[in-house]
């Protein structure tokens, strides 16, 4: 009962949605509209809006702009529109326990462990289990890499909250030390030590190099010794 009147809760924020338009553009860059499977390409002065997902290959990049945002998202790179925006502590930690929900295993769902949830399919992609993993891996990535952008243009919170739908959508980047702890230095920087512990403690279940059990290591006893001092 109390996860579904956090669902119903988080479920009724009011986000707004934001229309941007494509400013200039060098190189491949498709895109997904909504429930489309279908790859388009995007071209300087095309509306884009919060249904819109946009990747760049390899050499590329898309500016797109509306009356209060400019963003890049530069080369072998991937972002939903409806991610690049400002948002409040409270929506945060809202977006943040929604995803939590979201990851837990369903009883009654037919599919194994693994989610392979991927965005529409590339051209050229066989339709088979084996195609559809490694569309994910492919997509993932470069959604990885989008979040990071988010983070440097000021959207942290954004950010965080996409590497989490990331991280749920395309398990196999759960494997990436690096990128995790890109991320989880975010919430150490937002002061949010109970959500960067959890995340480390996770980490810790990977198999790690001496190297970075040690960064490990120091960065959770960092996080002890902040929690004592909240």
């Amino acid at each position: 009962m109390k996860r579904l009147i956090l669902l119903i809760i988080i479920c009724s924020i009011n986000i707004s949605a934001q229309d941007f338009k494509v400013d200039k553009v060098s190189g491949t860059v498709k895109m997904l509209r909504g429930t489309s499977e279908n790859w388009e390409n995007v071209t300087s002065g095309k509306k884009l809006n919060s249904t819109d997902l946009i990747v760049t290959e390899e050499k590329s990049f898309i500016k797109i702009s509306n009356n209060t945002t400019n963003f890049v998202l530069e080369s072998n790179s991937a972002i939903d529109i409806s991610k690049v925006k400002n948002m409040s502590m409270d929506d945060l930690l809202l977006a943040l326990a929604m995803e939590d929900i979201r990851a837990i295993p369903q009883k009654d769902s037919k599919s194994n462990v693994k989610n392979t949830a991927v965005y529409g399919e590339n051209k050229g992609v066989e339709k088979s289990v084996e195609a559809t993993e490694a569309t994910s891996v492919y997509l993932g990535v470069k959604l990885l890499n989008g979040a990071k952008q988010l983070a440097k243009s000021g959207y942290k919170e954004s950010a965080l909250v996409t590497a989490r739908e990331t991280y749920r959508k395309h398990p196999s980047t759960l494997t990436n030390f690096n990128d995790r702890i890109y991320f989880t230095d975010i919430l150490i920087d937002l002061r949010l030590f109970s959500e960067a512990n959890e995340e480390l403690q996770s980490l810790g279940k990977l198999e790690l190099s001496e190297k970075n059990k040690n960064q490990l290591h120091s960065k959770l006893e960092k996080i002890k010794i902040a929690l004592l001092e909240k």
